[in-house]
């Protein structure tokens, strides 16, 4: 098996591995401010597991990268037959 292959499904395993665990947070985030909204602060923040907010932006930035990464990747191996 070429070097370049095995690369090539290692982006592909590492993009769906970013892309799915912050899939994951949006989830969480949706579930948990669900429960605040219900609660008497509502859900104007979103706290982390540390009291810091939570940087959704850079969640969606990482959903888009690893999906754009695990696409080529598939895309790459697709072509390569």
């Amino acid at each position: 098996m070429p070097l370049s292959q095995i690369l090539v499904e290692l982006a592909l395993g590492l993009g769906l591995a970013l892309a799915g665990a912050n899939v994951a947070v949006v989830v969480q985030e949706r579930r948990r401010g669900r429960a605040r909204s219900k609660s008497y602060r509502g859900d104007r923040d979103r706290l982390g597991t540390d009291g810091h907010r939570l940087p959704m932006g850079r969640v969606w930035r990482n959903i888009a990268i690893g999906a754009a990464v695990a696409v080529w990747a598939a895309v790459t191996l697709m072509t390569r037959g």
